[in-house]
């Protein structure tokens, strides 16, 4: 399925399911992940702090990278916009010095740190996605909550992860009690 497709067929998703597709930010998307049906967003310029506010009020986070094919993704539809700026993903350390955690609260089974990454522990925090006409392209960079690294912008990827549907929820629920009842009888 070409882009253009997954496009379409993400709008008519949000537009079936009432979500808004056009929000103060958002510069591109949304687009779906086929492989783990997500759907993502580009951000204009902004820090990390400032995207990942506008990421939940969205109804999603700064990304979470759990697999190499999930980084390619992401940065291949995203980086590649317009080949001018790093991308912000959800993986930080403000909590704790060296102590990397996703904004969404999965765990952290996937890296794809930058030579002698991270680095400056303390001071650079967040985590960027390095741009396209820079050593790298993809590898992951910890820097301090900017909106530019040298003058090159960085914008943020927000992924939102589906709820679980009312009729899936029911069904659930449906084999739930079934199961339960097998081991009364």
């Amino acid at each position: 399925m070409n882009q253009k497709n997954i496009q379409l067929l993400t709008i008519g998703a949000f537009l079936a399911f009432g979500i808004p597709i056009l929000q103060a930010g958002v510069i591109l998307g949304p687009l779906i992940n086929p492989t783990n049906g997500y759907s993502y967003l580009l951000l204009s310029q902004n820090t990390w702090t400032a995207s990942e506010a506008e990421a939940v009020s969205l109804g999603g986070h700064l990304a979470t990278i759990n697999n190499s094919a999930e980084n390619n993704w992401v940065f291949d539809n995203f980086a590649s916009f317009d080949n001018q700026h790093y991308l912000w993903i959800g993986l930080n350390d403000v909590d704790q010095i060296d102590t990397w955690t996703w904004t969404s609260g999965q765990p952290v089974t996937y890296t794809n740190w930058g030579i002698n990454e991270p680095d400056n522990p303390g001071v650079e925090d967040w985590v960027e996605m390095s741009a396209p006409q820079f050593d790298g392209p993809g590898l992951w960079n910890n820097y301090v909550d900017s909106n530019n690294e040298f003058g090159v912008p960085i914008e943020g990827v927000v992924e939102i992860v589906p709820e679980p549907t009312s009729f899936g929820l029911f069904g659930l629920a449906a084999a739930g009690v079934l199961a339960r009842r097998r081991r009364s009888a």
